[in-house]
């Protein structure tokens, strides 16, 4: 087979020439990325000598690389190839002896760039579209394998392989993963071969991390420990409550010691050690905030704000004509502004009854602050039992005996 060499016409703007030097750099970032992965015994070298030779047109490169790479394959194989020195002298990226593959194939693609960019996703696009009309099939002479799982014809390089050499798509291997994570089927400690002929042969780690992106491998060995934690049915099996690490300890040890985070947690109560003290004894964080939330309210309940700086003022003797610092006057007991003395209450009454005349505030009067916290606290507590009815058991500030006894005196 001729090799391919695919001149650019007018209509295919090379990227180098168009896109910043920043979105460039990018571009060839992300085309290695995907190549490396489809290509996997190809260099990273002869890869970015393809790409630059084809002045950065993705598709022309992809042409170009997979003759190549099949050319290559079916020389390895001994099999009957055309191979004109002259003729692969066009392809100045390549050596005079075809391209050489790597023994085996790369464990991981080339790095991923951390950004996007916009071009590639252009090209990357026109590529999956043209790859499967009748033009690229055309002008590239694939060679193509039969699936074991799904019977597709698929190119070699987009195949995986078990041990025992059985060949499959690279699509049907995500699937199983997916369905082995997310899904209903089991993630054994070894992921078997695909094949419908029954093989009972492992896939290799290294076909895995090439072809399944590294989040996705991450969740499923994820899941393949926890299954296999499952089956063993450990009874001291206890997990960290920071990072889910699972240990199996004795009988009788109350504190784990996580050794992935390095982290003491109580093993009953699932919280950060707290020896010598047992769990009834610690507020739980949760408990600490809702407890503080019901003290401000507690608080809050006997405090006076300045109707015009919104200073906290309180009064611990005197009337209950108050002045703030900014010159603002208010009546202590409703909390408005005033002016002057006429706001309070001046005729006659019997001590503990209200006024039958007016209804002015009274000017001596003292305000029980013990019965108006104490009715904020319950108000508050009522409140907080509807989403924690266990709060009701706790203690959160004085004790109500303490309020009855102070009154009693």
């Amino acid at each position: 087979m001729d090799p391919i060499v695919v001149e650019l016409d007018d209509g295919d703007a090379p990227l180098f020439a168009s896109a910043k030097e920043t979105d460039t750099s990018i571009y060839v970032q992300w085309c290695i990325h995907h190549l490396s992965s489809m290509f996997p015994r190809v260099r990273i070298v002869d890869l970015r000598s393809a790409l630059k030779h084809h002045r950065g047109n993705l598709l022309s490169a992809y042409i170009a690389i997979s003759d190549a790479n099949n050319d290559a394959l079916l020389k390895e194989q001994k099999m009957e190839t055309t191979h004109d020195v002259k003729l692969r002298r066009k392809e100045k990226w390549l050596p005079y002896s075809g391209l050489k593959l790597m023994k085996t194939q790369r464990s991981f693609p080339a790095e991923k760039p951390d950004v996007t960019c916009p071009f590639f996703e252009r090209d990357w696009g026109e590529l999956q579209a043209n790859l499967v009309t009748t033009s690229i099939v055309k002008q590239v002479e694939v060679h193509t394998f039969e699936c074991g799982c799904c019977c597709s014809d698929v190119p070699f390089e987009e195949m995986v392989q078990c041990a025992d050499g059985h060949l499959f798509c690279c699509v049907c291997l995500r699937k199983s993963i997916e369905e082995s994570t997310y899904g209903t089927l089991p993630a054994s400690a070894a992921l078997l071969c695909l094949d419908m002929a029954g093989c009972d042969q492992t896939i290799p780690l290294s076909e895995l991390r090439r072809v399944v992106e590294f989040n996705l491998l991450s969740k499923y060995e994820e899941r393949q420990a926890n299954d296999c934690i499952a089956k063993a049915r450990l009874e001291g099996l206890v997990r960290c409550p920071f990072c889910n690490f699972a240990c199996d300890l004795d009988v009788g040890i109350d504190v784990l010691d996580c050794p992935s985070c390095w982290k003491k947690s109580c093993v009953k109560c699932k919280e950060p050690s707290h020896e010598p003290l047992r769990c009834e004894q610690v507020e739980k964080p949760s408990d600490t905030e809702h407890r503080r939330q019901i003290e401000e309210i507690m608080t809050g309940s006997i405090l006076r704000h300045c109707t015009a700086c919104k200073a906290v003022l309180i009064k611990d003797g005197g009337c209950n004509k108050i002045k703030c610092r900014c010159g603002q006057s208010m009546c202590y007991v409703c909390r408005s502004a005033i002016t002057d003395y006429k706001h309070f209450c001046n005729h006659f009454r019997e001590p503990g009854k209200g006024c039958s005349t007016c209804k002015g505030c009274f000017l001596w009067d003292q305000e029980d602050s013990d019965a108006v916290v104490l009715h904020a606290k319950r108000a508050a507590l009522k409140r907080k039992a509807m989403d924690d009815p266990n709060i009701l058991t706790r203690e959160i500030g004085p004790a109500e005996t303490l309020f009855v006894s102070k009154r009693k005196r």
